[in-house]
């Protein structure tokens, strides 16, 4: 069985624009699903779920905008 990927950035792209957002500490150690997830029982599609914010101090992120 494969692992989830860890991700620190979210990449959004399309044929005009791509968008990438990098929250700074890593996006695990910031937002938590609301459910439990173990990787056991996930697929290694795109899943849909509940995100929560887990920490008091601001999120520090960077933002960056291309135009293909």
């Amino acid at each position: 069985m494969s692992k989830l990927p860890h991700y620190r950035y979210l990449d959004f792209k399309s044929k005009t624009t791509s968008i990438s957002i990098r929250i700074e500490g890593g996006i695990a150690h910031i937002l938590k699903s609301l459910d439990r997830l173990e990787t056991k029982h996930m697929s290694c599609e795109n899943q849909i779920f509940k995100i929560r914010k887990d920490v008091f101090h601001d999120i520090i992120y960077n933002i960056n905008i291309e135009d293909n």
